[in-house]
This record gives C-alpha cells, sequence and structure tokens, in this order.
C-alpha cells in the first residue's frame, strides 16, 4: 500500500511510549492496533482502558498483530528488542516497514534487523533523538539500516 495514511499500524509495546504514539496516529484517523505482554496480566486493565479510549485494536499475539498491520513499531525496552523482531518475523508480510522505536545496543538491533530483513520485512532502526513525551509524535529520530535509505519514498 502505497499511502501511509491508509496504513494499519501495529505497534508492539504499549507503555508510555506506545500509548502515545497511538493516541496521535488515531488524531490522525489512521487505524491503530496493539499487543503488549502485559494486556495479560494484572497491569492489562489500564491498557485495555486507553485503548478503548482511543480506538486502538487490540492484538492477542505477536504473531496477529504483525499478521494485520502494513508498518509494525517496536517500542519495547532494550532487552525485548530482539525477542520481539523474532516473534515479529514470524509472521511478517514481504515488504512490511518494522521501525525499532528504542535503544537496545548496535549487537541487539543488528541481530533485529537481520531476523526482520531475512523474513522479507524492511528493518529501520530509529534513533530515540530526545525524550518522547514533550515532542511526541514529532519526536526527532535518527533513522539507519539499509531500510532507511527507501525510507523518504513511502
Amino acid at each position: 500500500m502505497s499511502d501511509p495514511t491508509r496504513w494499519r499500524i501495529g505497534l508492539v509495546g504499549y507503555g508510555e511510549v506506545g500509548r502515545i504514539l497511538a493516541e496521535d496516529l488515531r488524531q490522525q484517523d489512521i487505524r491503530v492496533a496493539a499487543y503488549d505482554i502485559k494486556l495479560g496480566g494484572e497491569q492489562g486493565a489500564p491498557l485495555k482502558e486507553h485503548a478503548v479510549k482511543f480506538g486502538v485494536g487490540l492484538a492477542a499475539s505477536h504473531a496477529e498483530l504483525t499478521a494485520k498491520s502494513d508498518f509494525i513499531i517496536s517500542a519495547v525496552t532494550a532487552s525485548q528488542a530482539v525477542p520481539v523482531a523474532e516473534a515479529c518475523a514470524a509472521g511478517i508480510d514481504q515488504g512490511t516497514w518494522f521501525l525499532d522505536f528504542n535503544s537496545a545496543s548496535l549487537g541487539a538491533k543488528q541481530r533485529a534487523a537481520t531476523l526482520i530483513d531475512g523474513a522479507g520485512g524492511r528493518y529501520v532502526e530509529g534513533a530515540v533523538m530526545t525524550s518522547v513525551p514533550p515532542y511526541r509524535i514529532k519526536v526527532p529520530l535518527l533513522l539507519g539500516g539499509p531500510g532507511a535509505k527507501n525510507w523518504s519514498r513511502c
């Protein structure tokens, strides 16, 4: 799909950053779904309430989220960057963008890129240049990786 405003955005990680991105995307009438491992536990209730309030669909797994997303944003802690990439790579569609929106190490980002690109996705590293809350979706990102070269075309 060539029009980014019509993409189905999948957020992996529905913590503070994921919820901020979801709110701002929904304000632009962009379809958003999210998955977080906390959804199934005691910490899931506030996440579910937020999703209902902002019209964010919730997925039951990485696989479900990946299957219904044209563009995936991984907004998880650094320690989860590679496991999330592995879980999403298992079901990623050919050409689906995967934006790694965390502060993982270079080695972790390289392993995540290998997983996503090897499965046919398009991995882009997004190094967040400052705190997300004051800038929200307009937070400056330094994009890296082979997929970043094609980013401006979408």
